[in-house]
């Protein structure tokens, strides 16, 4: 609650621009909601009601939330590429592949090295061909 109200118990804490734009992007992929709700007439209406720094106002559609998510999975892979390339273990790698009731295709990965990390991962068929071709390339495979 404190964190919520801020530290002085009355105002709430400062927000970013950034800090908006990733609960948005948060909410949208945990609900499973199309990115195209994000250009909802009442969707921004609710979104201009938020104001940050000097009451500057949001913008969300679905362009800029496709641009933040292409961005953060290049964040990712760039880590998951540093983390392989510093470890000094052998890898082991378990995949399974399946199709949901709606025609979704996904491709679960999880990795197992030193210091016995595990990262189980569920990924899209996009995030699943850059990851592929990334562990590819650092195996020198193809």
């Amino acid at each position: 609650m404190d964190k919520f109200l801020g530290s002085d118990g009355g105002k709430p804490s400062v927000i970013t621009k950034d800090d908006v734009h990733d609960k948005v992007l948060r909410f949208f992929i945990s609900g499973n909601i199309a990115f195209n709700q994000a250009d909802n007439p009442y969707f921004r209406d609710l979104i201009q009601l938020i104001k940050v720094g000097c009451n500057e106002t949001i913008t969300v559609n679905r362009t800029n939330l496709t641009k933040r998510l292409h961005d953060k999975a290049i964040l990712s892979k760039d880590d998951l590429m540093a983390t392989l390339m510093s470890n000094e273990s052998r890898i082991s790698l378990a995949l399974d592949c399946w199709t949901s009731r709606n025609k979704i295709a996904f491709l679960g990965i999880v990795s197992v090295y030193h210091p016995f990390r595990v990262y189980p991962l569920t990924l899209t068929p996009f995030v699943c061909y850059i990851l592929l071709t990334s562990i590819k390339a650092l195996l020198g495979i193809g």
